[in-house]
Formats: C-alpha cells, sequence, structure tokens
C-alpha cells in the first residue's frame, strides 16, 4: 500500500485497507468510513443487469463460500448471543439496515403483500402452525417475561426433568413436567387484559386438564413464591393425586 495515501471516501483519514475495487479506506467496510455514512454515495444509482446477474451467481450454487456447509452449533449459540436484543441497525449498520429495510418494502409493494393474503399462503401458514410450528416458533423467539424466566430457573433447580414450552395439542406450557403430568406456568398481564384473552386461557387450561394435566398457576396478582414455596405446592399437587388415586 501506498505511503500517505488516503482514504477514497473522502473523509480525509490515513488508508489502512485496499478493497479489490482498488479503492483504499480507513476501515475494515467501506460502511464504517464515517464520510462514506454522511455521502451516501450510492444513493440515487442502480447496479447495471450485468452486476446484479453476477452477485446472484457468487450468492447461489456452489459459487456461495457456504455452498455446502452449516453453521456449528457453537456457532449459532454465539450468533444468538450476539443478536439478542438488538435492533437491525445495532446487527449490521444503519446503511445496511436501511437497504434491508427498502428491499423489504419494495417486495412488498411488488406483490409479495398480495400473496401473503391469498387463501392458499394463509392455509399452508396454519397448517405450519397446527404441526409444531408455533411450538418452535415460541422456543425460538419468544422473549418470555422476567417472572416467567425466574419461574423456569427455580423449577429447573428443584426438577431437572422439567421442560420449557412443553407442546400439548397445540399448545404450550411454560414449564412441564410430562412425567408428572403437572404444568407450572406465569400469569402475566396479557392473561387479563380483555375478556376475549380471558376466556382464551379459560378454555386452553379447560382442554389441557381434560388431559389428565394439573396447572400450578402463579399471576402477577400473587406475591412470587420463594423456592421453598414453590417445591411445596407442587408437591401438594403430586400428593393430591396420589390421594385421588386411592
Amino acid at each position: 500500500m501506498e505511503k500517505n495515501k488516503l482514504c477514497d471516501y473522502g473523509c480525509g483519514k490515513p488508508a489502512l485497507y485496499q478493497f479489490k475495487n482498488g479503492k483504499f479506506c480507513c476501515s475494515k467496510k467501506f460502511q464504517s468510513c464515517q464520510n462514506s455514512r454522511k455521502t451516501k454515495c450510492h444513493s440515487g444509482k442502480n447496479h447495471s443487469k450485468e452486476t446484479i446477474e453476477k452477485y446472484k451467481q457468487t450468492r447461489s450454487g456452489e459459487k456461495n463460500s457456504m455452498f455446502g456447509k452449516h453453521h456449528s452449533e457453537n456457532t449459532k449459540n454465539k450468533i444468538r448471543i450476539d443478536h439478542k436484543g438488538k435492533t437491525w441497525e445495532e446487527i449490521h449498520g444503519k446503511l445496511k439496515a436501511k437497504i434491508l429495510k427498502e428491499q423489504q418494502k419494495f417486495r412488498m409493494l411488488n406483490g409479495q403483500a398480495k400473496m401473503m393474503n391469498t387463501k392458499d399462503h394463509i392455509e399452508k401458514i396454519r397448517k405450519n402452525m397446527l404441526n409444531g410450528g408455533a411450538i418452535k416458533a415460541l422456543k425460538g423467539v419468544k422473549n418470555p417475561s422476567k417472572p416467567e424466566v425466574m419461574l423456569r430457573d427455580m423449577v429447573k433447580e428443584l426438577y431437572t426433568n422439567c421442560e420449557f414450552q412443553f407442546k400439548v395439542f397445540n399448545y404450550s406450557l411454560d414449564v412441564a413436567l410430562p412425567d408428572k403430568k403437572i404444568a407450572i406456568e406465569f400469569d402475566g398481564y396479557f392473561h387479563f387484559d380483555c375478556e376475549k384473552n380471558k376466556e382464551y386461557y379459560k378454555n386452553r387450561q379447560k382442554r389441557i386438564e381434560d388431559k389428565g394435566w394439573k396447572f400450578l398457576k402463579y399471576t402477577m396478582f400473587d406475591k412470587f413464591p420463594s423456592l421453598e414455596k414453590l417445591k411445596e405446592d407442587i408437591e401438594n399437587l403430586k400428593n393430591s393425586d396420589r390421594t385421588n388415586n386411592k
């Protein structure tokens, strides 16, 4: 690299990196250059058809650097931890996040929104959710409330065989002891904010209880249980089951 070379993106800083296109930059990525963020050098321009086609070819099939490869579970966990609680801007940077949003807007305005509202697409989503998609989504995406997380940790400490978001019918239980058929849940604001939700959770519980399950519920109106109180409540449920069987 030439000495005393300045950044080609106009920030005035010394160039530290040279890209494949021959340009010099003060940062590893041109998006990180302060002047690049301000000027948005590609604003109002469109890639040529040749450039778009070349990009498609390098991003698909065997020419894709990730072709035939899969991230390890360790890498996936690192990505999850790094992205948790962050916005698109924090993950991709403001410029890329804006581009991604514009791309999504373009797709929605050019047929995707209409396609998503077709009966076939809605039915496809419904079947997917009924066949385990809802539980998978809850396990992977749901951001549980702080009391629910605390309850999970406490049950896990007492019963290592417990399961989170356990599937019963098309519902998922916050915490479950499957061998004892005991569901342990915390009901927050959403369970009480309207009559429709109250009726939904009432019917949900009844249907699950009809299958032989017992519920141990704590709500936002109750004093949050201690570890000893939680253990006592669970043991009482177990004992009541034994008493009924005699």
